[in-house]
């Protein structure tokens, strides 16, 4: 894992990898160090967070990634941000079968509320967590379908269906800042994993996620989204979100007019305030989504480098 820092929100420079204390794996009952994916940072309190996510080993009894299996990991990197020694907390407990289980990837952590990609509901899921080490969940979890409402259909039920979709691993649960959660995540095809369309789809929660509102797509038509003024060429991917004062910035990929993969970004020219938008629920989604990023479509600039298409 590396880790960058940017001034403005466009350009960013690395500074190096990150690194665990020591060799924890082995208390959690993984043979070697685990896969990790969809890695998610949040800032709780006064510490930042370091969140990911370990496939199936695809052995029969977990021999190789134990309790990380198909489960969510915690790191504290403490109150500097800039801290690149991460301590490591441990994976969720209880494990997948129990409590805690079939998660696809960590997609937030608000204050004492863990937010993950949740396969048994084809959307969010949410847990009251417990800041290890090791991390716990407890009660029950609160899910909402994202899918309903898209125009697709979820895979696990559907898996032959050609319009069979399932939220991408990588989304974001936001903390606005109004008193409401907002939940971004883009679709991949059930069968092949490609991304689906051009467009970020948003749902939003005023009871700390009890419940979500059904999904809306941002944008009215992501074929007219342009990339350094000229149309993007590309279906989008799963987008990062940032909450900067009043205003949401965003982050995806997608081809830019010369063919070549580039993450871009409204900033640092910010997004209307939350109060200028229209309450949600009805005619509020329309609203977002019609107009909540429509200051960015002319002014999306790539980051400085391509990128792969993942």
């Amino acid at each position: 894992l590396r880790y960058a820092t940017s001034s403005d929100g466009v350009d960013f420079t690395s500074h190096g990898n990150l690194s665990f204390a020591g060799t924890p794996f082995p208390g959690h009952n993984a043979a070697a160090e685990p896969t990790m994916e969809f890695v998610r940072a949040v800032h709780v309190g006064t510490d930042w967070k370091l969140l990911l996510w370990t496939p199936f080993d695809g052995t029969a009894n977990n021999a190789v990634n134990g309790d990380y299996n198909y489960n969510v990991s915690a790191n504290d990197l403490g109150p500097d941000p800039g801290n690149r020694t991460a301590t490591h907390e441990g994976p969720v407990y209880p494990l997948s079968g129990g409590v805690f289980g079939q998660t696809n990837s960590p997609w937030g952590l608000i204050g004492s509320r863990l937010f993950v990609e949740w396969d048994n509901a084809g959307g969010v899921g949410r847990w009251t967590y417990g800041d290890g080490p090791p991390p716990m969940v407890t009660g029950t979890v609160a899910a909402a379908d994202l899918i309903t409402g898209t125009g697709f259909v979820y895979g696990l039920s559907n898996p032959a269906d050609p319009l069979a979709v399932y939220p991408h691993n990588v989304g974001r649960a936001l903390d606005q800042g109004d008193g409401t959660y907002g939940v971004y995540y883009s679709l991949r095809f059930w069968q092949t994993g490609a991304r689906v369309n051009k467009q970020i789809y948003y749902s939003e929660s005023s009871d700390g996620g009890a419940t979500w509102s059904a999904p809306a797509g941002l944008f009215a038509d992501g074929n007219q989204v342009t990339v350094d003024g000229q149309l993007n060429q590309g279906n989008f991917s799963h987008p990062e979100i940032a909450l900067v004062g009043a205003a949401r910035v965003l982050y995806f990929s997608t081809q830019a007019a010369d063919g070549r993969f580039v993450v871009v970004t409204n900033a640092p020219a910010l997004l209307p305030p939350l109060a200028a938008v229209p309450a949600l629920g009805g005619p509020g989604l329309a609203a977002l989504a019609a107009g909540l990023l429509a200051a960015a479509l002319a002014i999306l600039r790539r980051r400085s480098a391509p990128v792969r298409s993942d």
